[in-house]
């Protein structure tokens, strides 16, 4: 170390920059803290520092002020007790104060001599040297320097603030290269060239060097190509006297990267010129990637934490953060608003508690009870109301979701809410009027119903008025002369006979004829003729009393003069309608002809539409006779008797379980006969005739069997059916006579239909 720079050193004494004691990058600041005090405790002096403010607040002093003063040292941090500048001497004071001021003006260090009042009263000479730390801007920032009891010296004056060395100051020098040797920061100097003049041994350890080969050296050697341009901006403000600490990346000898805090302060000569720079370093590399990423953690937080607020605050939903014991850390800024809230009127509450959910005890306790369940790892979501400002009421679509850490324990419940009344306004609204549609909707089916049914009515009724005119027609014409042949064969048989007696007697009198009359005889056999024309007459007669019975049957059948009720034998209308039928039920239609079964009770006779019963017989003994068509048609191996059963009974009111729909309808030998009692016309203990046509035909399908009172529906093949026989049926039964018409069929085996008739219908 060159001879002059000593002397500036001694003159312009530079300290160790302590602010490393505050920086939080560094591995262990206690420690380091911890080391200089118990290298500063050994030398003969207090080392402070002191905030630039008014009062000049001590942030540090050693405990050796106590040896100088009498006061401990925890007295004078943060002026606790009293400040430095209150023990001053009064008499020195004033001075002191203003060369002090004077020094930190122009940026100088200061070297102070005064009196100060020790704790016990008396009066000792110090020594104040340090100097201020400013920044880029030159504001200061604290003052650092060290206190010395010169009290064995004879001052020359009064109060000295001259700059002029001591040789107690010199001896402390040796000290100050003791601390400067022990330290665990470098201690780097430079000259006005930059060149190395001075480097203790932890800075030699750092960058991987002895500090022989460090002497000497540029500071540029120590760092990459392209930080020197930066650097070179940092020298040459260190020329300009500017005092700085930042961080900076150096290179170990062996090619690693050394990342330090440097701690740069300018030396200036007794003229004030410039003649280097001291450096305080210390190692922060080990530490540097965890800074790094560190920093980089703090503003990915940070980022997410501004995106997470932006996102969580606009959201047009009630969104927050809950405990899982439901106590509320978060309501984002929509539920707020709504509730006319402040965060902190929520946060630390348990959910339930606040305005949102105090309308209701029971929408309270149903939130507990939801918040219980989401703590146990169950997602919730269920419609609630809630209440908000001005006691606004609004329903919501409500959910908790947990939120569980990496072992599946619930940590979070996020519980969100969107305003759905003006939705469930419009869904009620959907809703009465989907129930209003339906209810049209229904009764355009009762009206469409009502009028395919009034349609296939009107159809079949144009059927059969067009078929009863017919019947009429033909049964008075052929009316007419049946009853002239029927009337005249009589009279042709009594006229037979009187011939028959004249020949005998002819033959009487004259046995032996002429031949040509003989010849007459023969050829005509006259033997044969006699035997045979009353037989003749006879058949005439049987037909004519035939033709008679069907011209009959027919006008019961047609009944076109019988728009009123009236009281008919059940039986003829079924009889006529067999009768008519009868082409199909002859053997010409199958291999063995429908065996017809009736099993009539005594009936009284009902009061009814004749013709419109006739019309329900005819349909159902149709579709009987189709069913045997269809059965010889499908399974023609199987050789069964066609039959068709119809079955008549009286229902009073003492015996009501004679309807027995249940019973096997195929097989009617099997079946128990059900008989009502002889009852009249004027029984009034009678209620109800039972009719049963059954066949043992194909059977209805169970899939089409609740569709067959449908208008239009058939199961027959197309072209065969019209669908409106069994409709027609139902409606003449049911709305014509108030009564009812039910079915039970089993596919290959049969159905049956049964048709109960009040005997004394309602008035229609």
């Amino acid at each position: 170390m060159s001879s002059s720079l000593a002397t500036t050193m001694v003159e312009r004494p530079t300290f160790l920059d302590l602010t490393e004691l505050d920086h939080p990058n560094l591995q262990s600041s206690e420690q380091n803290a911890a080391g200089l005090s118990d290298l500063v405790a050994n030398i003969p002096g207090a080392i402070y520092r002191r905030a630039g403010d008014s009062q000049w607040t001590t942030r540090f002093i050693t405990p050796a002020i106590q040896d100088i003063c009498g006061y401990p040292a925890s007295d004078f941090i943060k002026n606790r007790e009293r400040s430095l500048i209150s023990i001053i001497h009064p008499d020195d004071k004033p001075i002191i104060e203003q060369a002090l001021e004077k020094q930190l003006t122009h940026q100088q260090p200061y070297w102070l001599e005064y009196r100060i009042v020790r704790s016990d009263g008396s009066v000792v000479w110090i020594c104040d040297k340090g100097q201020g730390i400013f920044d880029e801007t030159g504001q200061l920032l604290w003052l650092d320097g060290i206190i010395l009891d010169i009290s064995q010296r004879q001052p020359e004056s009064h109060v000295n603030h001259t700059m002029q060395p001591s040789e107690t100051i010199q001896e402390s020098d040796a000290l100050y290269h003791l601390m400067v040797e022990t330290a665990s920061e470098g201690v780097w100097m430079f000259d006005v060239n930059s060149q190395t003049v001075f480097a203790n041994s932890r800075m030699a350890e750092m960058l991987g060097y002895h500090v022989e080969e460090m002497i000497g050296r540029s500071l540029f050697d120590f760092m990459d190509a392209e930080s020197r341009p930066l650097y070179s901006t940092y020298i040459l403000r260190r020329r300009h006297g500017i005092h700085e600490r930042h961080p900076f990346k150096f290179r170990r000898k062996d090619g690693s990267e050394l990342w330090a805090i440097v701690s740069a302060t300018p030396i200036l000569n007794a003229q004030g010129e410039f003649v280097g720079v001291l450096r305080m370093i210390t190692d922060i590399s080990d530490t540097h990637e965890e800074s790094a990423q560190r920093q980089q953690a703090e503003n990915a937080l940070r980022e997410s934490e501004r995106r997470f607020r932006a996102i969580f605050d606009a959201t047009f939903q009630f969104i927050g953060l809950l405990k899982p014991d439901g106590t509320v850390l978060e309501a984002n800024q929509t539920a707020l608003n709504f509730g006319g809230l402040r965060r902190e009127d929520v946060a630390g509450r348990p959910f339930w508690q606040t305005k949102w959910w105090s309308h209701s005890s029971e929408i309270k306790n149903q939130l507990k009870h939801a918040i219980a369940a989401a703590a146990m790892g169950e997602f919730v979501r269920y419609e609630v109301e809630v209440v908000g400002a001005n006691n606004q009421v609004i329903t919501i679509d409500f959910s908790l979701k947990p939120v569980t850490d990496e072992t599946g324990q619930v940590v979070l419940l996020i519980p969100e809410g969107r305003d759905i009344s003006e939705q469930k306004q419009i869904r009620e609204a959907l809703r009465q009027s989907e129930g209003r549609l339906k209810l049209k909707n229904k009764k355009l089916k009762q009206v469409l119903r009502q009028l395919k049914n009034a349609q296939a009515q009107l159809v079949q009724n144009e059927k059969m008025i067009s078929l009863g005119q017919m019947m009429a027609g033909i049964a008075h014409e052929i009316n007419n002369p049946i009853s002239f042949i029927y009337g005249n064969v009589t009279y042709a048989h009594d006229y037979t006979l009187e011939l028959f007696n004249l020949i005998d007697i002819y033959g009487k009198h004259y046995p032996e004829p002429v031949p040509e009359i003989h010849d007459q005889i023969e050829r005509m056999d006259l033997n044969f003729l006699k035997a045979d024309f009353p037989n003749l007459l006879n058949s005439m007669q049987d037909g004519a009393e035939r033709i008679r019975e069907i011209i009959l049957s027919l006008r019961n059948f047609s009944r076109l003069d019988e728009a009123e009720q009236k009281l008919v034998n059940i039986h003829e209308g079924i009889d006529s309608t067999l009768l008519i039928l009868q082409h199909r039920l002859k053997k010409t239609v199958f291999p063995k002809e429908i065996q017809i079964i009736k099993d009539y009770s005594q009936l009284p006779r009902i009061q009814c539409y004749p013709s419109q019963l006739n019309q329900v017989f005819m349909n159902l003994l149709n579709n009987a006779i189709d069913a045997l068509e269809q059965k010889e048609k499908h399974y023609p191996h199987l050789d069964c008797h066609k039959r068709i059963t119809i079955q008549t009974s009286v229902i009073t009111p003492d015996n009501q379980g004679l309807s027995t729909p249940d019973e096997d309808i195929l097989s009617p030998e099997n079946k128990a006969e059900i008989r009502g009692k002889t009852v009249d016309d004027t029984d009034q203990n009678a209620a109800s005739v039972i009719i049963r046509i059954a066949d043992n035909g194909i059977g209805i399908p169970k899939t089409l069997q609740k569709n067959i009172l449908d208008p239009f529906f058939t199961t027959k093949p197309v072209g065969v059916g019209t669908g409106l026989g069994l409709s027609i049926a139902h409606a003449i039964i049911v709305e014509k006579h108030g009564g009812k018409l039910s079915y039970q069929s089993e596919p290959g085996q049969g159905t049956e239909f049964i048709i109960e008739l009040p005997i004394h219908p309602p008035l229609n």
